[in-house]
């Protein structure tokens, strides 16, 4: 296990610059395998989902809209394992954006952990005069039944309205994973999409929601309660 680490390290140290000392905090002080979760479909098929507050019981997990699509009358089974131990549980739909593919989903006594959510003023760049400054960021989800999630490390390659592009790989069933900032260990997007260039997708070419429409969706939710 400690050599698979090792090997993790090397390779996202090497190509993102970030130093070793410091993923290894990261990989062991944030939450991210015991946040994240697979969500599964009644009908088949899953995608990825992150737990980001608690209120009571219940537990609130950000994925994308698509992942939900055509399923909001149905329960969601979210799986995850935590300290050894698999976990099955019974989520339900809230809320879906067309406009931004989020959609929130509450499970009730979950053992899910949390990851904060970054603010909605987030900087996606190190230097904001420059746009080739991208900061590093981590893009976690879910590829088939392996456990635990994957973790991809890569920078933040452009800046677009309500979105951005970053360089993390995306693996099937990693939609609605969290992208999560390096340095903090914040929440900074949500996967959506691959990136298509002449009708070819790239999985180094990630698209992601940001935090402004995140912030925006979540605020409309609690408008509408």
């Amino acid at each position: 296990m400690y050599r698979s680490i090792a090997l993790l390290i090397f390779l996202v140290t090497s190509c993102t610059g970030l130093s070793s000392s410091r993923y290894i905090v990261l990989y062991t002080q944030h939450n991210y395998k015991t946040s994240v979760c697979k969500v599964s479909i009644w009908k088949g098929g899953h995608g990825s989902g992150v737990a980001f507050k608690t209120n009571g019981n219940k537990t609130y997990i950000l994925t994308a809209g698509h992942v939900v699509e055509g399923q909001e009358k149905h329960p969601f089974i979210l799986h995850y394992a935590k300290k050894g131990k698999d976990y099955t549980e019974i989520s339900f739909f809230v809320r879906k954006s067309y406009r931004d593919d989020l959609a929130l989903l509450e499970v009730s006594d979950s053992q899910l952990d949390t990851l904060d959510l970054g603010p909605k003023d987030f900087s996606y760049l190190d230097d904001p005069g420059n746009p080739k400054s991208g900061k590093n960021v981590i893009a976690v989800g879910y590829m088939g039944p392996i456990y635990p999630p994957i973790m991809s490390m890569g920078r933040v390659l452009e800046v677009r309205p309500r979105m951005f592009l970053h360089t993390s790989g995306s693996y099937f069933g990693s939609s609605g994973g969290p992208v999560i900032d390096a340095e903090s260990g914040a929440i900074v997007g949500i996967t959506v999409a691959l990136y298509v260039y002449d009708d070819v997708a790239r999985s180094d070419r990630i698209l992601a929601v940001n935090l402004e429409a995140i912030h925006e969706f979540l605020a409309e939710n609690e408008r509408s309660r």
